[in-house]
């Protein structure tokens, strides 16, 4: 049964059934790397600012995307002022973001955030997508005043947005947000538990280009950790996943509280 062992305990083991060991008094968790792959509980697409390259200035020049998608899918900094790795995250001013020419799509997804959140302004957006003709333009935003996140695509003739996403208790600082887009329904979980689950408008995909800000701006303004998209179709058998990546993020970085 894949979990938590005890190395103190006399067994036989195999790597793949375990995610986290104790030996000698120290943890080892599950890397997120072992679950790279194009299925169904696997990363297809990360950004990890540890993996970003950096000039000699501290200015970020390029972040590999580390999944099983590929280079197709790498990001760069864009925007009207640099990105700096700031307490192991990109640090964003709402004038920068992370530019994704591949635009992975996001329906079918868990998409995994580690953000440490300030809110200068009420509406600020996250996640997008901007293509000549609107078609498939995507935004996805914060609107601190009435504690929600609002996905919205356009079709050609306008945006099509999703009903809000409640976070009650919506606040500035570090949190591991979760949006599981899928063809019937999107959920929101902060911290591992789920805030609000609503139904998905008629999508035919969620393409992302762009993290730190959307299609509209002003872009988000405090940190970003890893952006870790997981396949996923909903099922129970992703459970175990989904509690690989969580656990691999709170211990990465300090301070992320994780139900």
């Amino acid at each position: 049964m894949a979990g938590l062992l005890d190395m103190s305990a006399h067994r036989i083991w195999a790597g793949s059934e375990v995610d986290a060991l104790w030996a000698g008094g120290r943890r080892w968790l599950r890397p997120i790397s072992t679950l790279y792959g194009l299925g169904a509980g696997l990363v297809p697409t990360h950004y990890d600012p540890a993996k970003a390259g950096v000039n000699g200035s501290g200015e970020v020049t390029s972040v590999p995307n580390l999944g099983a998608a590929g280079a197709a899918y790498g990001a760069a900094p864009a925007g009207t002022e640099a990105i700096r790795i700031s307490g192991g995250m990109f640090a964003l001013t709402g004038a920068n973001f992370l530019n994704v020419p591949g635009a992975p799509d996001l329906m079918g997804t868990r998409c995994f955030i580690v953000a440490n959140l300030t809110f200068p302004v009420r509406i600020t957006y996250f996640l997008g997508n901007i293509v000549a003709g609107n078609v498939g333009n995507t935004n996805a935003r914060f609107d601190s005043l009435t504690k929600a996140i609002l996905l919205q695509r356009n079709d050609g003739s306008g945006n099509i947005a999703a009903p809000n996403l409640a976070w009650p208790d919506m606040a500035e600082g570090l949190h591991l947000i979760e949006l599981e887009i899928l063809p019937s329904t999107i959920k929101l979980f902060v911290g591992g538990v789920q805030k609000a689950s609503v139904a998905t408008p008629a999508w035919p995909n969620f393409p992302v280009s762009r993290i730190g800000i959307g299609q509209a701006s002003p872009g988000i303004t405090g940190r970003l950790g890893d952006i870790v998209p997981m396949v996923t179709d909903g099922s129970a058998a992703m459970a175990r996943p989904i509690g690989i990546i969580r656990r691999r993020l709170a211990e990465k970085h300090p301070g992320l509280v994780v139900a």
